[in-house]
């Protein structure tokens, strides 16, 4: 065999050996290709509100009416699920608009506010910060506001937010979340965190009668395998 010939079986030998080793070991390296598509947020991290999905059935046996778009004074077009009852929340002033903090993870980040539930156009979002996610209430309402966020494996850069729920796993209970609208903090204490399958239903951990904040993302960060979710609840006035 000519140096050219083995050349040419060399390099046969080595595509034949990388094809055998992404197609036994897919699982683990799949997000490497595409990391949006296949570890990112599938339908049922986008559509948190329908059927046995992600989130936990609230309004699973009201009677709802139209949602209305909310206009405040940033801007901000919320679709919302209109309640009778309006809470009594404690706020503090704020500089800050349409931000996401959560202190305990260093965590500093945009919210964006889409009027569609279409996956693709919610992809694209997420390349510009977290959703507050169509159908989420205010924070001044009963009921519960989802946030969805990218995440990514360790070592993964740090560009178009895909790392932005990361180490959503390091909370505890009894951390803080702020949200940041219309130049009003509104403080949540981190009462819950589950580790579920995709798909899958989960219990109410908190009451009906207040308003809750859910974060959701891909767990394992940047893996398609289960989701995690983290629940805080609404600081109200005594």
């Amino acid at each position: 065999m000519n140096k050219t010939d083995f050349k040419k079986t060399a390099k046969i030998f080595v595509f034949l050996y990388l094809i055998g080793y992404m197609i036994f070991n897919w699982q683990d390296i799949s997000w490497i290709f595409n990391y949006n598509a296949i570890g990112g947020l599938t339908y049922d991290f986008l559509n948190p509100y329908s059927g046995k999905d992600v989130l936990a059935d609230y309004y699973k046996n009201d009677v709802l009416p139209t949602p209305t778009i909310v206009e405040p004074t940033a801007n901000i077009n919320v679709n919302v699920k209109e309640k009778i009852v309006v809470l009594n929340v404690k706020s503090e002033y704020s500089e800050k608009e349409n931000i996401l903090e959560i202190p305990a993870i260093s965590l500093q980040t945009e919210i964006v506010f889409p009027q569609t539930k279409d996956v693709n156009a919610l992809y694209k979002y997420l390349d510009s910060g977290v959703i507050y996610y169509p159908d989420s209430v205010l924070p001044t309402a009963v009921g519960e506001i989802t946030i969805l966020g990218h995440s990514a494996p360790p070592g993964w850069p740090n560009i178009k937010h895909d790392t932005v729920f990361s180490n959503l796993d390091k909370l505890n209970i009894g951390d803080e979340i702020y949200l940041n609208l219309n130049n009003k903090k509104y403080i949540y204490t981190i009462k819950d965190k589950k580790i579920i399958n995709k798909g899958q239903e989960i219990e109410k951990s908190l009451t009906n009668e207040t308003n809750v904040i859910m974060l959701v993302s891909c767990y394992p960060p940047g893996k398609d395998f289960k989701r995690i979710v983290v629940f805080g609840e609404i600081l109200l006035n005594n």
